[in-house]
């Protein structure tokens, strides 16, 4: 899996060097600051919790619905940033590297 922050660049290079053998994935932090650039700075603070909240689901399929909701409540304040949102998670979702590319628990929460 390779990450990357969007620059096409990069892009292109990862795709030169590995070719498709190789998933790649847009930054997390960088999706979720596209989305809460259309928003202003006192919404942007609760909607980056609200996003990192429907992330940290361990479950693909609850993740989603959680970004299905946000997605809804989010075109009630903003339909551009609800378009950017529900387009990253399209994006997110074809991802074949969904539990790697969530972040991990703290080693205090893991299961043992």
């Amino acid at each position: 899996l390779v990450v990357l922050d969007g620059a096409k660049g990069l892009r292109a290079t990862v795709r030169d060097v590995f070719r498709d053998d190789v998933p790649v994935q847009r930054c997390q932090w960088h999706k979720r600051e596209n989305v809460v650039s259309y928003l202003t700075k006192v919404q942007q603070i609760v909607w980056r919790r609200k996003l990192q909240a429907a992330y940290a689901h361990v479950a693909h399929a609850d993740a989603t619905r959680a970004v299905q909701r946000l997605v809804r409540e989010l075109a009630l304040l903003n339909e551009s940033a609800a378009r950017r949102l529900k387009k990253a998670w399209r994006k997110r979702s074809r991802s074949t590297a969904w539990a790697s590319s969530r972040p991990s628990a703290p080693a205090s929460r893991r299961p043992t």
